[in-house]
């Protein structure tokens, strides 16, 4: 098992590798592979999202949320609202991230590149992504037909996170009900980032974080 030192040094690699692009292109390119991984996995039956280029609009019909962010923005700020509408009476929460105020940064670079076990990688994303260590959960939540949904208590939204396009990552998985998905999601996620580590791979392109 790696020290706590060696997990720090894993997170800052998968935060980099899988959840940094720099370019408004780059930007662009992972949302576009975001969108079309949630229609994938979810097969929404609706108008949404809605887009204009980095201002975004996603409606989850499974717990009636509609998520708009603006990655355009100095200042970011993912609203959440009830139902499809995106009125200021129909908002629930926002999650806000101010760059005017301190935060830890991410390390800009990868010093040296170290095998990975399963294990570990496992102990990272569950912190990150399935399960994040700071979390809030919802109340009731709206049954899709023909589907056994889980538990309110399992959907677990991460606070205080900073990456944006992490928390973006974690909300997809976590907004999605359906256990069978979420196990093969957990997995398939866990066997690209130890691939990634392993191999030595540069970066996780966005066509291979998210299902197309």
């Amino acid at each position: 098992m790696a020290s706590d030192e060696q997990l720090h040094y894993y997170s800052n690699c998968f935060l980099l590798k899988a959840f940094n692009p720099a370019s408004t292109i780059d930007k662009n390119s992972w949302i576009s592979c975001y969108i079309k991984h949630i229609l994938k996995i979810n097969e929404f039956d609706s108008n949404f999202p809605k887009r204009n280029k980095l201002d975004i609009a996603i409606y989850f019909p499974a717990i009636n949320i509609t998520l708009q962010f603006n990655l355009a923005q100095k200042i970011l700020s993912f609203k959440f609202y009830k139902g499809e509408n995106t009125k200021n009476e129909n908002l629930i929460w926002s999650h806000d991230k101010d760059d005017n105020y301190y935060y830890p940064c991410l390390e800009s670079q990868i010093s040296k590149t170290l095998p990975i076990s399963e294990d570990d990688t496992k102990r990272i994303l569950d912190g990150l992504i399935f399960h994040p260590a700071v979390h809030q959960h919802l109340g009731n939540v709206v049954k899709q037909k023909d589907q056994a949904l889980l538990d309110p208590h399992e959907i677990r939204i991460g606070g205080g996170i900073n990456n944006p396009f992490l928390f973006l990552f974690q909300i997809q998985y976590q907004f999605c009900l359906i256990e069978e998905i979420r196990t093969s999601e957990r997995q398939r996620i866990i066997d690209l980032f130890i691939e990634t580590i392993n191999d030595k791979e540069k970066s996780i392109p966005p066509g291979k974080l998210f299902i197309q």
